[in-house]
């Protein structure tokens, strides 16, 4: 057995985070009633902190194929994954005093998010279209029961039903993409694909052309762009928004992976069919994201419609087909996880006179004259998301046009600029609103527990990597 870890030590992450989630849902049959609820939490946050030593560890041995090559722990894997495992630690801290405020079951919300991670781990490890497919669906469907944890909610259960739908319409699109792949190239291994698909596209040019369109739009749906994002505003308005922060990071960043992976690893070869296919996708979704956005009363469904053209961000740095828009894309997706865990957090502190939750632009009038801090907090968040020096939003935008001035179009820069400044508007009315509208009913501010401490340091993040983002460049560098 001792063997067996130290030869496959790169698991070791998977590993912990799958037993701490057996020794969770334990702790719920065994522990007494009233050390449920706080143990849950401390084998989770030791799950993922024990998982993100076990990775720095695992990754002295450099690149680790196993398993007859179906699993990869390269530096792609490894950045996302301790990415995942920080983002999910968050989540648990921010969700403890969330779930027992919205009389959520607590111990269940701990279970499905380590298995969860777990799958999104397997995903991000995937060397194999198999091991691609049994991640994804062990990263999706714990989030699928996750947002209807809040039964007696109509909205939730809805929710739910259409992330279910879509969800699985996603997976069918994707595993058509891939049977249409095999019938090419004859084989499901990334590294035989990557191989074949040069001959594959002599003889079944056609073939190959159908596949990546079903794989790209399968991905699109994950990602919510344009045309796939219609479930977008209702899940993130539906869902509780504990759950609607876990659906805009950590599925977020298996989409990223599996970009990367499958078009830049997998399909190197088709780089010009994938690119005009993703400049039409980045077009549409900045586009209809940020105009969208402009016309939005309810704060969640404004996050939703901006994190389509947020995205879009990311695609531009894929786009390119170059090392340094890969990275500018992975710092992105760093910068914006971290950006939107404060602003879903932010949403979690506050309830209307009803005790439900705040969520509408006009509820926060007037936010500055009773919680300053918290609507400097929320400034800071919605600048950064908005791309204004000195947050981190900036440099994360800067790092993509770089890229993407490198490579042209020079007019999808342009483009991408001026959309830019129509998201400028609708982040900077949502603050406008916060700090010189009149309040006619103060909201009343909750606490988050544990979440409180986390909270500010969250938001100081985002201004701290604005100004020294130079060891989260080299880290995330591919």
């Amino acid at each position: 057995m001792g063997t067996f870890l130290i030869a496959n030590k790169v698991l070791l992450p998977e590993m912990l985070v799958f037993l701490m989630s057996l020794l969770t849902l334990m702790a719920g049959v065994f522990l007494p009633t009233r050390m449920r609820e706080s143990s849950a939490l401390v084998f989770a946050q030791t799950a993922l902190w024990g998982a993100i030593a076990l990775a720095f560890w695992g990754m002295l041995a450099g690149t680790v194929t196993l398993f007859s090559g179906t699993v990869v722990v390269d530096h792609l894997a490894f950045t996302l994954k301790v990415l995942s495992y920080v983002t999910a630690s968050g989540v648990c801290f921010y969700a403890h005093a969330y779930l027992k405020a919205m009389k959520m079951p607590v111990l269940e919300f701990y279970v499905l998010t380590l298995l969860s991670v777990l799958g999104l781990s397997a995903l991000l490890s995937a060397n194999h279209f198999i091991t691609l497919f049994v991640g994804l669906e062990l990263m999706s469907m714990p989030l699928y029961a996750m947002i209807a944890l809040r039964r007696h909610r109509s909205d939730c259960l809805e929710a739910a039903l259409k992330y279910f739908v879509i969800g699985a319409m996603a997976t069918g699109i994707l595993l058509y993409g891939i049977a249409l792949l095999y019938g090419a190239t004859h084989t499901l291994g990334f590294p035989d694909v990557a191989n074949a698909i040069p001959v594959a596209m002599h003889g079944h040019h056609l073939l190959m052309s159908f596949a990546l369109v079903f794989i790209t739009i399968g991905i699109a749906f994950k990602l919510g762009i344009v045309p796939c994002h219609m479930w977008l505003p209702d899940v993130y308005e539906g869902a509780p928004t504990i759950m609607t922060m876990m659906v805009a990071t950590l599925a977020k960043i298996a989409a990223l992976g599996m970009l990367l992976r499958l078009l830049v690893s997998v399909m190197p070869a088709l780089f010009a069919e994938w690119q005009p296919l993703l400049m039409v996708l980045v077009v549409l979704s900045l586009f209809v994201g940020n105009v969208t956005a402009v016309k939005q009363a309810n704060l969640k469904r404004l996050l939703a419609y901006s994190s389509i053209a947020q995205l879009s961000y990311l695609l531009l740095g894929v786009f390119t087909g170059t090392t340094a828009g890969y990275s500018a894309a992975m710092f992105y997706l760093a910068t914006y996880v971290l950006t939107t865990l404060a602003a879903f957090a932010l949403i979690m502190c506050f309830r209307r006179e009803d005790g439900e939750e705040a969520v509408d632009i006009a509820d926060y009038a007037g936010l500055f004259q009773h919680h300053p801090w918290h609507a400097v907090m929320f400034a800071i968040v919605m600048f950064s998301l908005a791309g204004m020096p000195p947050f981190v939003g900036f440099i994360a935008k800067l790092q993509i046009f770089q890229a993407l001035l490198q490579t042209g179009p020079f007019w999808l820069v342009i483009y991408a600029l001026l959309l830019t400044v129509v998201a400028a508007y609708y982040y900077i009315a949502v603050v406008k609103v916060m700090f010189f509208d009149e309040s006619q009913t103060p909201l009343r501010k909750v606490s988050l527990g544990l979440g409180n401490g986390l909270l500010t340091l969250n938001a100081l993040g985002v201004v701290m990597l604005g100004v020294q983002p130079s060891g989260l460049l080299t880290w995330l560098s591919l």
